[in-house]
């Protein structure tokens, strides 16, 4: 299925970033977008009130166990965040416009994506975007999924998928309103790495996400979008794994980083 809206080749885009301000991951994401030539021309990004920042940190304990949360706390109270007119540190790319937003669905966000007059809008937020928020850019906003979708979507499919024999996987797509459900336009596995326990299996994570961003961007660029005909694979939605498992699973990749196969054959 073709992009409905195929780009002439050799134009550029205008590419924004939905993220967070208080979190590792858009920075490293900004980063490694810039080391792959797809900087972001503007950020919108959320600094959440406290009760976000407490429903998130329940969230995490739920899904991660306390360890995990309170590795998580102690980075987000020594690192820095990203604030305005402020650089976080010389590694980290910022791109020419920022703007602070308190919601990714609040009319403020909406007007100011708007007003940028995006091509695309790439995610990197943990909490669900309403399709007034996604709908804006004129290509659509992207996601890039840790997971082979449509078997795998939702939180905790990277665990899911080497639990059950799969290598590691990133799905980019078109954001619709459900979970993961929207087309498809690239897929490729990934290293184990991305399974691994600590900072180290995150960040490599990332840079697989902000490569496959980066690959679909230079798809839009010269027309050569389609979108992959999912319709007679089956559709899953993981619940995630208990904090007991992930740490099993992730020790024994460490030990024995073989024998995973790619979901695809």
């Amino acid at each position: 299925m073709s992009c409905p809206n195929p780009i002439a080749s050799g134009q550029g885009l205008r590419v924004g970033l939905l993220g967070m301000a208080d979190n590792s991951a858009t920075k490293v994401l900004l980063q490694e977008l810039n080391n792959f030539g797809y900087p972001p021309d503007v950020a919108f990004l959320l600094q959440p009130s406290f009760k976000i920042q407490f429903t998130r940190l329940v969230r995490k304990l739920k899904a991660a166990g306390l360890k995990a949360t309170l590795l998580r706390v102690f980075y987000a109270i020594s690192s820095k965040k990203i604030k305005k007119n402020k650089p976080v540190d010389q590694s980290t790319f910022l791109p020419p416009e920022l703007h602070f937003v308190d919601s990714v669905n609040s009319e403020d966000c909406r007007t100011k994506i708007k007003a940028a007059k995006l091509d695309l809008l790439l995610l990197s937020v943990d909490c669900l975007v309403g399709c007034g928020t996604f709908s804006l850019p004129k290509y659509g906003t992207l996601n890039a999924h840790p997971g082979w979708i449509p078997s795998y979507r939702g939180l905790g499919s990277t665990l899911c998928m080497v639990r059950d024999g799969f290598l590691p996987a990133i799905s980019v797509h078109i954001v619709d309103e459900g979970i993961d459900t929207g087309p498809v336009i690239l897929r490729e596995t990934i290293k184990a790495d991305a399974a691994t326990l600590g900072q180290q299996g995150e960040i490599y994570s990332l840079q697989s996400q902000a490569e496959m961003f980066s690959k679909v961007i230079g798809m839009y660029e010269t027309g050569q979008v389609e979108f992959i005909d999912t319709f007679l694979e089956p559709s899953n939605m993981t619940r995630g794994i208990s904090n007991r498992d992930a740490v099993r699973i992730r020790k024994k990749i460490e030990r024995e980083p073989v024998g995973l196969k790619s979901v695809d054959h």
